[in-house]
């Protein structure tokens, strides 16, 4: 489309080759700082957009915990109900048919794994084994918030110990894959490819004149490249390029078009520069175009792949609650707790994948 970025990355060397054809008249040389503008601004919006969605997932994660507490609570507090009905020789079915449900939620929701005890009550722990509910006790999950790094802390009571993302499953644990993972690769890349652009043509600019003789200035924020030759920079030189990217040009009279000084019709550096869209190699294999077509692509495969396993996870769901049911009525209770774990397994992978799945369809449409 014509707002995805790759067509800006075009527009603004096509402007320099538009240049190249007059290039003393001042409305071609408005239009290569306006395109320059429009560049960076698509840069400095896709940035946003990545950590707008970034800061939604912690405000989501933030509300999912307090749910994940409440029902925590819930849990511990039918366990007791449980065990005092139980103990008096009474039926307490609807109250274990309530905890299993919410025993199911946790488990889409954080992955959380249960298990019934000889005391009837249930205990329920992060797939790491993080204890949640022992007994009629339930522990409380933290949100500790500072910028847009949110930690999730496990209160025990006696001890507070940080939970990592490997000791989580569910929708949560997709929440923060998205979060942690995916979205700071694509902010890297952006950064990257906005250094890599901007450098290149800053460097060229600042090898070229004026119309009113002015050299060595470079076009957009930040340094100018040490040489045409493609290296791989550290990825402190290139933190935070896409964000901070702007034109630092003001007046179109400083656009270094040509090469001579008083040679007004010099467009030797204008063409140099529109030419570097299509020769500057990105590592020396991809140029602006490809590289960013390299990191949609890498969303896109990502995402159908995750659909596979979604798919797959889901009909594992399917085929072990067919199990299950089959199995109801039926005295044999270490079969049945092996396929709630194995389902509740599988219902957490599934809700993870779905959530994943969902954050990916986003990303991807900011190639727009």
């Amino acid at each position: 489309t014509e707002n995805n970025l790759a067509t800006k990355i075009d527009q603004f060397f096509d402007a320099w080759q538009e240049l190249s054809t007059n290039p003393s008249d001042l409305v071609l040389r408005d239009t290569v700082l306006q395109q320059g503008k429009v560049l960076s601004t698509t840069f400095n919006n896709m940035v946003e957009k990545l950590q707008t969605i970034q800061s939604n997932i912690n405000d989501a994660i933030i509300s999912g915990v307090e749910d994940i507490n409440s029902k925590l609570e819930q849990i511990a507090e039918l366990n007791s109900n449980i065990y005092q009905i139980e103990a008096r020789g009474q039926n307490a079915n609807t109250a274990r048919d309530q905890r299993e449900a919410i025993a199911q939620e946790l488990a889409e929701a954080i992955g959380a794994e249960s298990y019934e005890n000889q005391n009837t009550t249930l205990s329920v722990q992060l797939p790491g084994g993080l204890p949640l509910v022992t007994g009629f006790d339930a522990m409380t999950i933290e949100t500790e918030t500072t910028g847009l790094d949110l930690k999730l802390v496990l209160d025990t009571g006696s001890i507070h110990r940080d939970i990592d993302i490997k000791q989580l499953g569910g929708k949560i644990a997709g929440q923060l894959d998205i979060r942690d993972r995916f979205i700071p690769s694509l902010l890297d890349g952006l950064d990257r490819l906005a250094y890599e652009l901007s450098s290149q043509v800053n460097y060229q600019h600042a090898q070229g004149i004026g119309l009113d003789n002015s050299t060595g200035l470079t076009f957009f924020s930040g340094p100018a490249a040490t040489s045409t030759t493609p290296g791989t920079p550290p990825a402190a030189t290139y933190a935070d390029a896409a964000r901070n990217m702007s034109v630092i040009i003001t007046n179109s009279n400083q656009v270094a078009a040509g090469l001579t000084p008083d040679a007004t019709g010099d467009n030797r550096n204008a063409l140099t520069i529109a030419n570097i869209g299509e020769t500057y190699l990105i590592d020396g294999s991809d140029d602006f175009n490809s590289y960013y077509g390299m990191m949609t692509s890498q969303a896109g495969i990502r995402a159908n792949q995750n659909a596979l396993n979604l798919e797959g996870a889901q009909d594992a769901v399917v085929q072990l609650e067919n199990l299950r049911d089959g199995y109801s009525g039926v005295s044999l209770e270490e079969e049945m707790v092996d396929l709630i774990v194995y389902q509740r397994g599988f219902e957490s992978s599934a809700k993870f994948l779905s959530t994943v799945d969902e954050m990916m369809n986003t990303l991807i449409g900011l190639k727009q």
